[in-house]
């Protein structure tokens, strides 16, 4: 069950905009993130930074479930196919087993503002 939820959570291998792939893009964008957190000393201030938006936007802790809802109704679907999203919830418990929630949806696909939007704190898509 864990390697087909790994499935589903792997970059599609279709274009983005006009440029580059998804998984491209996401390994360019991972790539300038990483080298413009050199420090540590502003790699924690940025971690920190994170931390508190995330405490003090989302005053329940599922509040995050809404967001996802929220994600999945704003994203672009196929017009022949009813949108769905569904959650899958893994409560680990194994060693080293961490428990997780993988949200699946059937959108037509991430465009590079998706994805630039997702890396960023201050823009929303």
């Amino acid at each position: 069950e864990r390697d087909e939820d790994r499935r589903r959570m792997e970059i599609p291998q279709g274009q983005v905009g006009d440029e580059d792939s998804p998984r491209e893009h996401i390994r360019a964008k991972q790539h300038e993130l990483l080298e413009s957190i050199t420090s540590s000393s502003v790699r924690s201030m940025f971690v920190g930074c994170i931390e508190k938006l995330a405490t003090d936007i989302y005053t329940s802790p599922v509040h995050f479930i809404l967001e996802l809802l929220q994600n999945a109704d704003d994203n672009s679907y196929d017009a022949e196919q009813a949108p769905f999203v569904r959650f899958l919830v893994h409560a680990g418990g194994g060693t080293g087993d961490r428990p997780y929630v993988l949200a699946v949806n059937n959108e037509l696909g991430f465009k590079r503002k998706d994805i630039d939007g997702l890396c960023a704190i201050s823009q929303s898509t």
